[in-house]
């Protein structure tokens, strides 16, 4: 695999878009090719002033010329702790630095395939893991879940997000609750029905 570049995106807790920054964008040449199986590190550090709150940093490698869609993404939380006496909004002083390198193999995790689903309401569908209920979100740590929701291989999100985002937003936003994943899919598709398919993942 060649002609791949990376790039992220922040987003409000409202799924609503701040800022991003890609290789081409950054005057970058594409990432080394990829041989089968291989896995890499890439490291992004960027500074700026936000205001305490939720956020939503999205990951992803895209094909080069921006012809095609994104060949894989994934979504972290992102929380900015208040600091007394200081009320901004302001995205300011935005400075990143690219540091690719090779890492060691990931630690293996536990693979659930997922499905059928149940439609709920809007962008939201729902999947029982009842075997999962141990795991979830609950209402005195709705951080808890470890889980991955994957489409195909492409991880969803952002994780732990609120019913009413699932429901009116989509875009992949997901939670594992109690004995449910609540989810949306990444273009808003019937996942029934769309060919791809859903994994539950988890570290062992």
């Amino acid at each position: 695999m060649d002609d791949i570049c990376f790039g992220f995106l922040l987003r409000d807790s409202r799924g609503l878009d701040l800022f991003g920054w890609d290789m081409l964008d950054g005057g970058l040449t594409p990432l080394e090719p990829f041989t089968p199986g291989e896995e890499r590190e890439v490291a992004v550090r960027f500074r700026a002033n936000l205001a305490a709150g939720h956020y939503f940093l999205t990951v992803t490698l895209a094909h080069w010329d921006k012809t095609k869609e994104d060949v894989r993404f994934d979504a972290q939380d992102l929380i900015v702790a208040p600091t007394p006496g200081i009320f901004t909004t302001s995205i300011v002083n935005l400075a990143i630095r690219f540091e690719p390198r090779y890492i060691v193999s990931m630690p293996p995790s536990l693979v659930i395939s997922l499905g059928p689903f149940t439609h709920e309401t809007g962008f939201a569908w729902t999947c029982a893991v009842a075997e999962l209920k141990s795991e979830s979100d609950a209402p005195y740590d709705e951080m808890r879940s470890p889980l991955v929701l994957l489409e195909d291989d492409r991880a969803l999100g952002p994780p732990h997000s609120d019913h009413a985002t699932i429901r009116n937003i989509g875009r992949g936003a997901y939670s594992h609750w109690q004995e449910y994943i609540f989810l949306s899919t990444s273009d808003g598709s019937d996942p029934n029905k769309n060919g791809r398919q859903y994994f539950a993942v988890l570290p062992k």
